[in-house]
C-alpha cells in the first residue's frame, strides 16, 4: 500500500479592509465634517439631501459604472437625552401625520426604514421637543429613502447633543468638531484607505 504523505497547505490571515472609495459619503454641513475630504455636503433639509444624493450616485456611477457599494450619512443631531457619537440603525419621516403616523401616502417607501439595533433618528423639516425617537435631523429618511428607492446599502452615524445651531453656534461648531474627530476614527478602523489630514 501506497504511504500517504500530509497535505500542506499554505495560508495567509491578511485582513484587507474595504476602500471608502467604495461608497458615497454624505454630510450636511462643512463643519461637521472637518479632516475628511471625502465628503459631500448637501445643505440643510430633505429636498437638499434628496437631491444631493441621487447626483452623488449619479456622478459615482458614471464614473466607476456601477452603483456605490453603500451610502453612509454622517453629522450631527438634536437630542435632549443622549449625547455623543453613535451608528442610527432607523430612521423615521417625522412630517407626514396624514392618515396615521409615519404613513407616506402614494408611496411604496415604508415611513420608517431601518431596525431596532441601535438608536433611531426621526427626521423633520422643524426641530420639535415632540419626537419618537432617540434623536432629531433633517435630512437622514430622506437620503434612507433614495437608498432603499435604489437598493444601495444605507449607513448613517450621528453626533447627538442638545446644542441647536443658530441658537448656540459656538456650542454647535465645538459638537461638530468633537464628532468629526470620532468619525474619522470610525473610518480608519474600518476602511484601509483613509487619506491623511
Amino acid at each position: 500500500m501506497e504511504e500517504v504523505k500530509p497535505l500542506k497547505i499554505e495560508s495567509t490571515t491578511e485582513t484587507v479592509k474595504p476602500s471608502i472609495k467604495n461608497g458615497v459619503w454624505l454630510a450636511t454641513w462643512k463643519q461637521e465634517s472637518v479632516g475628511m475630504n471625502w465628503f459631500k455636503h448637501c445643505g440643510p433639509g430633505k429636498i437638499n439631501a434628496a437631491r444631493s444624493t441621487l447626483l452623488a450616485i449619479q456622478t459615482y456611477t458614471m464614473v466607476n459604472n456601477t452603483l456605490p457599494s453603500f451610502v453612509c450619512y454622517y453629522g450631527w443631531a438634536y437630542s435632549k437625552s443622549k449625547g455623543g457619537f453613535y451608528e442610527v440603525t432607523k430612521v423615521l419621516e417625522h412630517d407626514m401625520h396624514i392618515d396615521e403616523k409615519y404613513h407616506t401616502p402614494e408611496d411604496g417607501v415604508p415611513g420608517i426604514l431601518g431596525h431596532d439595533r441601535n438608536i433611531s433618528c426621526a427626521t423633520s423639516d422643524s426641530f420639535t421637543e415632540h419626537y419618537d425617537a432617540d434623536c432629531l435631523d433633517h435630512s437622514g429618511y430622506a437620503i434612507a429613502k433614495m437608498c432603499n428607492e435604489m437598493e444601495i446599502d444605507f449607513r448613517c452615524y450621528k453626533f447627538l447633543s442638545p446644542n441647536r445651531p443658530y441658537v448656540n453656534q459656538d456650542k454647535w461648531v465645538e459638537d461638530c468638531l468633537a464628532g468629526a474627530e470620532m468619525m474619522r476614527k470610525m473610518c480608519e478602523g474600518r476602511f484601509g484607505d483613509v487619506p491623511s489630514e
